[in-house]
């Protein structure tokens, strides 16, 4: 009779398309699932970009209320009442920067010996509030006390929730937010030309692409202003803005209020991102913060330039010279715009250089897959 495999609770608001969620998804393609499966641990109803294939997989989604809805104490005796009803569940893997406190303190009382901390944002959010200040105070030691281990995506999203000393820790732990490079590899002529064909681009408009969460955090109030600085210039472009979230909506009225229906595509979020990747010119994140978006690391892989806002960290940089950083403020963009301009012809046609670098610097799945297998399974 053959052994189960051990399940890893991933603790996480909802599997939307965010870099977050890839990262995860990125990971979970790569596992051995006949020796560990993943469960999800959410708390934002709906169906959501990976929901599909976590079922494919033999994964299952477990819904419950957010701690703003039913208070700490009953969202972690859900979760306790979750490990307790599947004994396979070995590991809890939170991802969720403050609450991660609240699944360690459920983990740890459900009796697993494996507990994950993962910070995935640079920002530490100011704290008005009395409450809000209870509750930072409160869950920063929980966090640091009860998790095994503590994972980040970048040196400054480790410090933002561990601490300045993250590095120093020996529970700590820089997890590149890996991905599969040969999902990026160029698309040929015939479907690239296909794929814009199906979303009404011209052959001679140049592409600007921005992927990530309709969200504050992403700034595409910001991305509209920069179409519409392109817009008065009379460049041919359109801008593709991919994603879903709360703002979706607002997004799309605000574009439409701009009159910039001809230029900005805002199809949804997509599950074709390297197909996306292999027609862009150049990809934009004007965002506001950020621990090391995976997206641009994604089109780093694709050989895309890149133009990042001057929060983004500069480890999102590979070192390959295709990344610009700009500010974000309103005198900038203009600067954007002539970015766009500039970098549209720039091309990187020889991949094999780009991956290389990035296998160098921990950024191929295959390798991130085995190191988190050793830590599920007792071995790291």
């Amino acid at each position: 009779m053959s052994q189960q495999p051990i399940r890893v609770l991933h603790v996480i608001s909802a599997m939307t398309n965010g870099g977050a969620e890839n990262y995860i998804m990125n990971q979970y393609r790569r596992m051995d699932r006949n020796k560990i499966q993943f469960d999800f641990l959410t708390s934002r109803p709906g169906e959501y970009a990976f929901n599909d294939e976590i079922k494919r997989m033999g994964g299952k989604i477990y819904l419950i209320k957010p701690p703003t809805e039913q208070g700490a104490i009953g969202f972690v005796k859900d979760i306790v009442k979750i490990i307790k009803n599947d004994p396979s569940i070995k590991v809890i893997h939170a991802h969720t920067l403050l609450n991660c406190g609240l699944a360690m303190l459920a983990g740890y009382l459900g009796g697993l010996k494996i507990r994950i901390s993962h910070s995935h944002s640079a920002l530490r959010r100011p704290t008005p509030t009395i409450k809000r200040k209870l509750y930072d105070f409160s869950m920063r030691p929980l966090i640091k006390l009860l998790s095994t281990k503590y994972f980040a995506c970048g040196i400054d999203a480790g410090i933002n929730l561990f601490g300045k000393n993250f590095e120093k820790y020996k529970k700590s732990k820089f997890i590149p937010n890996s991905i599969d490079l040969s999902r990026f590899i160029h698309k040929s002529p015939e479907q690239n030309k296909n794929l814009r064909k199906s979303l009404n681009i011209p052959d001679n408009a140049a592409i600007y692409t921005n992927i990530g969460r309709f969200t504050e955090q992403k700034n595409q109030p910001y991305s509209l202003k920069i179409a519409q600085c392109l817009k008065n210039m009379n460049h041919r472009f359109k801008m593709l803005l991919i994603g879903e979230g709360k703002w979706f909506d607002y997004i799309r009225k605000m574009a439409k209020d701009m009159e910039l229906e001809d230029y900005v595509i805002i199809p949804g979020p997509r599950s074709d991102i390297p197909d996306i990747f292999s027609i862009t010119d150049v990809f934009i994140l004007p965002s506001l913060f950020e621990g090391l978006p995976v997206t641009g690391i994604e089109a780093q892989a694709s050989g895309i330039p890149c133009i990042f806002s001057d929060k983004v960290t500069k480890q999102a940089d590979i070192g390959m010279n295709m990344c610009s950083f700009i500010g974000i403020e309103e005198s900038d963009i203009s600067k954007w715009a002539d970015e766009c301009i500039r970098l549209e012809n720039v091309k990187y046609p020889d991949q094999q250089p780009i991956f290389e670098r990035l296998k160098s610097l921990g950024y191929d799945s295959t390798a991130g897959a085995e190191y988190l297998s050793r830590v599920y399974l007792g071995l790291e």
